[in-house]
């Protein structure tokens, strides 16, 4: 009815005669609150999120035992927005998904810009990111595209979303949007010259 799920669990007890036992609660979901700043793009850029979504979402949970994907049949698009307003997204807007601890998957990693996964590889499709598709625009270049990033305790090698924490994600658009680039976070393939 609109609740948070929520688990507790305590080591085995013997009770009696009455004997009350406190169970600290924790919720089974992670917030997740994406923000957007657009400042620093050229002048003659426009970007208008068309929306904003969560991917590869856990569509069950174990309540008391950590959640992961473990393969695509239990993965689904999760929450999305609409057309958010410039002022929501430089607000933040607020998705709520299950736990997805897939742990630290390239532990080498240091540049956020390889922190994908090649097509065909089951990380693609079971770890969590967000998708915003947005019109582009500016006097060199025009049409749809999408940018993606995987979600994490870190922007390079982690992919653990965690229940019962918080999330917080800046998007910095900066110069032309990186309307140049060609992989699957930057999806430019509806953008014409």
């Amino acid at each position: 009815k609109g609740g948070v799920l929520m688990a507790g669990k305590t080591p085995p007890l013997v009770l009696s005669n009455g004997q009350n036992v406190e169970i600290g609660l924790v919720r089974c979901i992670s917030k997740i609150v994406l923000k957007c700043n657009f400042d620093e793009l050229d002048e003659d850029v426009n970007i208008i999120v068309k929306g904003v979504s969560l991917k590869n979402v856990p569509n069950s949970i174990y309540p008391f035992k950590e959640n992961r994907i473990m393969d695509v049949s239990a993965s689904i698009d999760g929450e999305s927005v609409v057309s958010p307003s410039m002022q929501s997204l430089k607000d933040g807007i607020i998705f709520y998904q299950y736990e997805n601890l897939q742990g630290t998957l390239q532990p080498d990693n240091i540049d956020q810009n390889l922190k994908v996964w090649p097509e065909g590889d089951v990380h693609r499709d079971i770890c969590s990111f967000v998708e915003l598709e947005a019109a582009y625009s500016s006097p060199r270049k025009r049409g749809e595209i999408r940018y993606r990033f995987y979600l994490g305790k870190d922007m390079t090698s982690n992919y653990d979303v965690v229940r019962n924490t918080q999330h917080s994600i800046l998007v910095s658009f900066k110069g032309n949007g990186s309307v140049e680039e060609t992989t699957w976070r930057v999806d430019n393939s509806l953008i014409e010259d």
